[in-house]
């Protein structure tokens, strides 16, 4: 079972769907369990056919009816655990917190999913983050084992003060699914240029300094900038463009179920954040053949992107720079083209579910080998044993 706190069409959650989907099809039963049952995904989840429980059907986003739905879902998500051979908490932060005490008191084990660098994430301002980092430090030793998408997020782990070995798993793509999606439309833009930005409109994705340098950039090159998500920032992002006076070239239309259309037909990707882990959008544009634009955010950035052997790394949070990234890739895009045609191969050789789902199975068949001789032992007394 697979524990999200929602089905948002956040990279977590994306790679979350594919890797039940790639389970199932290597015969194991596989089920998402998810705190609220709201997200975009869910249309994605009932198409492939993937059983899906809630803890609560709220859909709203008011922070009060959250905390109470997560408390009344806690007795649903025991036994949801207790039916489960191995659960893991597909997210960094509530996903983990919730679960791992859950597993813990139902004797099960637990794999926690490391998503971003946890250091960049809880380096926010707030007691809420605070709260959640502390909560963390108790959680992450609870877990049977933990698991980072790449070894940037993987070695944040020991940089919030937790000490527990962290296994590599690599954020993983369907290639040939995007591809599909994509269509065989034009690619590398129209008659006039277009950058693309897909994410959550949190503060995390930094779209704010992404329209700061779209509006710099724009007077050196003409081109227009495509930002495909929703979230709470919305607003503050529409006023902050009409504050910048280019209103009419920020295309906001909000969560596209197939962003891979615009990511074929873009000039370029643009990734902006302040912190990551390894972003499945980089990913999936690499294997497009799609030029990308990234900020130097984390190690798993640095890694997607071959070091910049695959696309172009700037300073984090500087849109003077983001700025002249693009004007510089707009005025003369065959260095990036180039590039991202390299990253393709690579991208689809080394980041498949395929990889990615024997990788998880071969840790699952791991712990059932500990376990086995556990209760061979008498060290584990009563503790029931993965099915095969």
């Amino acid at each position: 079972m697979i524990v999200l706190p929602t089905l948002e069409g956040g990279g977590a959650e994306r790679f979350n769907v594919e890797l039940a989907d790639s389970l199932r099809q290597k015969g194991w039963e596989c089920t998402i369990f998810c705190f609220n049952r709201r997200g975009p995904l869910l249309h994605d989840v009932a198409e492939r056919g993937i059983p899906l429980q809630a803890g609560s059907g709220y859909r709203g986003t008011r922070v009060s009816r959250l905390a109470i739905g997560l408390i009344a879902c806690l007795p649903r998500l025991l036994r949801a655990v207790r039916r489960a051979d191995v659960t893991i908490a597909g997210m960094d932060g509530i996903a983990t917190v919730v679960t791992a005490p859950v597993c813990r008191l139902a004797r099960r084990p637990l794999i926690a999913e490391v998503q971003v660098d946890l250091d960049g994430k809880f380096a926010r301002p707030g007691a809420v983050w605070r709260l959640l980092a502390a909560a963390s430090r108790v959680a992450y030793p609870l877990c049977t084992r933990v698991v980072g998408i790449s070894e940037g997020s993987a070695a944040s782990v020991e940089r919030i003060g937790v000490d527990v070995p962290v296994t590599v798993i690599p954020m993983a793509v369907n290639g040939d699914r995007i591809e599909t999606l994509a269509g065989r439309g034009p690619g590398h833009g129209g008659s006039v240029p277009t950058v693309v930005a897909v994410g959550l409109l949190r503060a995390q994705k930094s779209f704010d300094v992404l329209i700061r340098a779209h509006a710099r950039a724009r007077d050196a090159v003409a081109h227009r900038l495509l930002i495909l998500g929703e979230g709470t920032e919305r607003a503050n992002l529409e006023a902050l463009a009409a504050e910048l006076g280019v209103a009419d070239t920020v295309d906001m239309p909000g969560f596209a179920q197939n962003p891979y259309q615009a990511m074929r037909g873009a000039s370029a990707l643009c990734l902006s954040s302040r912190y990551e882990g390894m972003p499945t959008v980089l990913l999936e544009a690499l294997a497009l053949g799609c030029p990308v634009i990234a900020t130097d955010c984390a190690e798993g950035v640095r890694t997607a992107l071959g070091g910049g052997a695959y696309g172009a790394l700037i300073p984090t949070g500087d849109a003077d720079e983001l700025a002249a990234a693009l004007a510089s890739h707009l005025a003369n895009p065959a260095p990036l083209r180039r590039k991202a045609e390299a990253a393709a191969r690579a991208i689809r050789e080394h980041h498949s579910y395929e990889v990615a789902a024997e990788r998880y199975l071969d840790l699952i068949r791991g712990m059932r080998r500990e376990r086995t001789g556990r209760r061979a032992t008498g060290l584990v007394p009563g503790e029931a044993t993965l099915r095969t």
